[in-house]
């Protein structure tokens, strides 16, 4: 199966990483979602959007978040909140487009890549290009077709 790699997004840091190994529980989701986010409150594409998290809300959000992402991958039922509607009031706030939904599943990917190989790593930008794509839809009101480029070569299709 082809995927998108690090290269196809640039780095926003230089940062040294340890190397990759599998996504084995919450910690490494936990993990996962501190370092996009670390990316994305300094991404210039994606920090309007994110604003309100650098100024003391990112640990009150982090922990939702790791509930989303350990629902998804480990299939349970800890995230108990409509993440559709939690970007709606995103949009209803800061006005989300097409360049802002690639972006963050171009930094996204990028983040796993840098962290993590394996099946759970795969599943998460599986999910993050499902996700993304049918956010833009419900949001945007037409599918992106960046996204579906993006989402048919995670796909490998």
């Amino acid at each position: 199966m082809q995927s998108i790699r690090s290269a196809d997004c640039p780095s926003p840091t230089a940062m040294s990483f340890e190397p990759q190994r599998e996504i084995n529980g919450r910690a490494d989701v936990e993990n996962l979602v501190r370092t996009f986010y670390g990316r994305a409150l300094s991404d210039e594409v994606l920090l309007g959007h994110f604003v309100e998290l650098r100024f003391g809300e990112l640990d009150y959000h982090v922990p939702k978040i790791t509930d989303y992402w350990d629902s998804k991958l480990f299939d349970n039922d800890r995230y108990q909140s409509d993440a559709l509607q939690v970007h709606r009031r995103i949009d209803a706030v800061y006005s989300l487009r097409s360049e802002h939904f690639t972006r963050w599943l171009q930094l996204w990917v990028r983040t796993v890549d840098d962290l993590y190989t394996g099946t759970m790593a795969a599943k998460a930008k599986r999910i993050a290009a499902q996700a993304a794509s049918l956010m833009h839809f419900k949001i945007v009101g037409y599918y992106s077709e960046d996204l579906q480029n993006m989402l048919n070569t995670i796909f490998g299709g």
